[in-house]
C-alpha cells in the first residue's frame, strides 16, 4: 500500500485546509491507512486550521484503533515526561 502515496503525488505530510492526510484519515477512522502513514514518517504533531492534531482528532471522533496506533508510535513529541 505504501506505493500508492508516491506515484500519485500524495505525500504523507502535505497540508490542506483539513490538515495533513494523517489528520483526515484519523478523523475518518481509516486505521489501515494511518498505519501506513506512520510507517512513512507522517508528522504526528501537524495541526489543521483549527489547531487540531492527529491525536486530538482520534479522541474527538472516538477512533480508538487510530488512537492506539498513535500512542504506541515511538516519537519524541509523543512522549510523556514527568
Amino acid at each position: 500500500m505504501t506505493e500508492v502515496f508516491e506515484p500519485q503525488g500524495s505525500y504523507v505530510n502535505s497540508l490542506r485546509d483539513a490538515g495533513s492526510p494523517l489528520i483526515w484519515d484519523v478523523a475518518h477512522g481509516h486505521q489501515d491507512v494511518v498505519g501506513v502513514q506512520l510507517q512513512n514518517n507522517a508528522n504526528l504533531v501537524a495541526e489543521n486550521n483549527d489547531t487540531i492534531t492527529p491525536l486530538q482528532s482520534s479522541v474527538l471522533v472516538g477512533s480508538l484503533p487510530c488512537l492506539e496506533l498513535l500512542v504506541r508510535i515511538d516519537h519524541p513529541n509523543m512522549r510523556i515526561t514527568p
